[in-house]
């Protein structure tokens, strides 16, 4: 009689149970020893934000940084000089110059608030929820 070969069973290794984790902050540690190697987020995180200037032309706020600002993203973001910009390029240009405004007050408070590592509450009422009204428009037609 010809013998059975004996297979070998692969087990998987026993479950061992892990330790109780310990309680999460929502911030991640930004020290280069943290061992996450996290270096470029302490090296961003050391470096200060420009305070907010008021006669700066990317950000001032005074009618000659307007001004400049206005003509810079003409020249720089538009690739426009007056003479051949439209008007569709001028909008541009002063929608970029009032974006650059409000990005430099919302990164100046963005910044404010990861620091305090505050949190926002949020809250939209139902009156913008939309789902119940498009019933409503497709019986009534």
């Amino acid at each position: 009689m010809a013998q059975k070969k004996k297979t070998a069973r692969v087990t998987a290794p026993k479950r061992t149970k892990k330790p109780p984790a310990k309680p999460r902050s929502n911030r991640k540690k930004t020290d280069p020893g943290d061992g996450a190697g996290n270096v470029a987020a302490a090296n961003f995180a050391a470096i200060d934000m420009l305070p907010l200037e008021r006669n700066d032309a990317r950000t001032g706020t005074d009618i000659a940084a307007l001004k400049q600002g206005f003509v810079n993203n003409l020249h720089y973001v538009q690739a426009k000089f007056p003479a051949v910009a439209t008007r569709n390029d001028y909008y541009m240009a002063l929608a970029y110059t009032v974006r650059d405004r409000l990005l430099h007050r919302w990164i100046h408070t963005a910044q404010t608030y990861y620091e305090q590592a505050s949190r926002t509450v949020g809250y939209l009422s139902a009156e913008y929820l939309l789902g119940p009204h498009l019933g409503n428009c497709n019986g009534s037609a």
